[in-house]
């Protein structure tokens, strides 16, 4: 048996189109925004290499906007997010106020 590489972690907390909330105030990656503790988001995608962290989409509330949300990608480690709903549960997560009036 090989001993696990120092930092890395093998266990994913969540796996891509889960639902999630962040417990921590969040410094988006590609600007200065903070984005608040409590912010719901999909992962897009797990990474364990060189250590555990989630590729996230956030959900920012901006009622200024068609839709009611502007949209940051972030990496988080797991301690800053709790997985809330599995992926297969999570469809329309992004947009619960709009009404979309066609595909009926």
């Amino acid at each position: 048996m090989t001993a696990r590489p120092a930092g890395r972690h093998t266990t994913i907390r969540a796996t891509p189109n889960d639902l999630i909330r962040t417990l921590v105030d969040v410094t988006a990656d590609f600007s200065d925004r903070v984005i608040p503790a409590g912010t719901e988001g999909v992962v897009v995608e797990p990474y364990d290499t060189p250590m555990e962290r989630y590729a996230v989409d956030l959900a920012i509330e901006d009622d200024t906007l068609v839709g009611g949300y502007d949209h940051e990608n972030v990496i988080l480690y797991p301690e800053q997010f709790i997985a809330v709903r599995s992926g297969a549960n999570c469809l329309g997560w992004i947009t619960p106020r709009l009404t979309v009036p066609w595909g009926r």
